[in-house]
């Protein structure tokens, strides 16, 4: 059976507004939505993924993405599967599906600030500045206390436009 597709839940609501409040709420609202993010609505889509987190923990890439594949085709609204599967392919070396997994976690969870900041890394690793400062200050939109992300950004800002004089 296909999950449906995404609907927010009253509480992620509260707790994405949580996010703008100050560092402390903003650290407190993370850890709900990621708890959130990383259960998926079926029982059998979350043993392949902690099937999958457990493979990656060991550094067996291939099959963790085996197991992921799995859980994209399943679950297409399950928007840590596409995370996890991205993050796998990134690992591999292989950064278009990267992209492409990425972007499907974001067409399940707009908001998924992780999937921006993914992408961005990607397209920094790649030498696309311009796009990955876009993905950074999205996510920093979503999620304005993103812990080490200002820097990066502030960084890659330097990088792309030079240091004032």
């Amino acid at each position: 059976m296909l999950l449906c597709a995404f609907a927010p839940r009253p509480s992620l609501e509260q707790a994405f507004a949580a996010l703008h409040h100050d560092p402390a709420s903003a650290a407190e609202a993370q850890s709900e939505i990621e708890d959130a993010w990383r259960t998926a609505d079926e029982t059998g889509i979350d043993i392949l993924k902690n099937r999958a987190v457990a493979a990656i923990d060991q550094e067996r890439f291939d099959l963790a993405a085996v197991l992921l594949a799995n859980v994209t085709q399943l679950a297409p609204s399950f928007n840590e599967g596409w995370v996890l599967y991205g993050d796998v392919l990134q690992r591999q070396g292989h950064f278009g599906p990267a992209r492409t997994a990425f972007t499907q976690a974001l067409r399940a969870e707009p908001r998924d600030y992780r999937a921006m900041v993914k992408l961005g890394e990607l397209a920094r690793s790649q030498g696309q500045t311009t796009e990955a400062l876009g993905h950074f200050q999205d996510a920093l939109r979503i999620h304005p206390y993103l812990p080490g992300l200002k820097a990066r950004l502030d960084d890659i800002e330097r990088d792309a436009y030079g240091r004032e004089i």
